[in-house]
């Protein structure tokens, strides 16, 4: 299924969507809010497509106990295959 880009109007592939947001987050970003930014979609989009992503990790983070929750988004580390 495939969204439309807030900057561009254009139509975005969902895999082209979910490497978008790999991309970022090898570049380092991890905030969900600036790779939606970035991408010129929403935040829940790219929380939705994080949740169907399984090489990708979401965890709360809690600075300290006055500031709310927030949520950032990582790769998770791939094992390379075994030579036997």
């Amino acid at each position: 299924m495939a969204r439309r880009s807030y900057r561009t109007g254009q139509w975005t592939p969902k895999e082209e969507r979910e490497e978008q947001i790999r991309e970022q987050l090898r570049a380092g970003v991890t905030d969900p809010a600036t790779i939606a930014s970035a991408l010129g979609c929403t935040k829940d989009l790219v929380m939705l497509r994080a949740r169907e992503m399984p090489d990708v990790e979401r965890r709360m983070r809690r600075p300290d106990s006055r500031t709310r929750r927030a949520v950032i988004l990582t790769l998770r580390p791939t094992r390379a295959p075994e030579v036997a």
